[in-house]
């Protein structure tokens, strides 16, 4: 009985290793939550402007703001590319593949439920998973 429990508890350890622990990586529901200026300014609110939502799963992610363009909100779909530095790009797709010029944020990163991206080194944007 002991050996089969051991056996047991061994195959589950393993799976728990291979599986990651339940870690959720990247993937889910990101909301824009603040910004935070050069200077430390924090704007939360109402304040940090139209809605940002990153719909993340796998290699991409379905971009989507509440910002008004001809009546209808802005919506696309990016190649979320891992820059295998502890980075991420969000790109454009062109021909089904991720631009190697355009990308809507590059240097994303990842730390538990906060995603954060700084913008032309003048303020930092911030997303907490939802």
């Amino acid at each position: 009985m002991r050996t089969k429990v051991a056996v047991c508890t061994l195959i589950a350890a393993i799976m728990l290793a291979f599986t990651g622990c339940g870690e959720k990586g990247i993937d889910g529901r990101w909301i824009k939550t603040r910004i935070i200026e050069k200077d430390g300014t924090v704007i939360t609110g109402k304040d940090i402007g139209p809605a940002e939502i990153y719909m993340i799963e796998g290699d991409r992610a379905k971009y989507s703001t509440s910002l008004d363009v001809n009546g209808k909100d802005v919506s696309m779909e990016l190649a979320v590319v891992d820059n295998q530095d502890g980075t991420y790009d969000f790109r454009l797709i062109v021909n089904d593949k991720p631009s190697e010029r355009l990308a809507l944020l590059e240097g994303v990163k990842f730390e538990g439920n906060k995603m954060t991206a700084t913008v032309n080194d003048e303020y930092t944007l911030v997303f907490e998973r939802d």
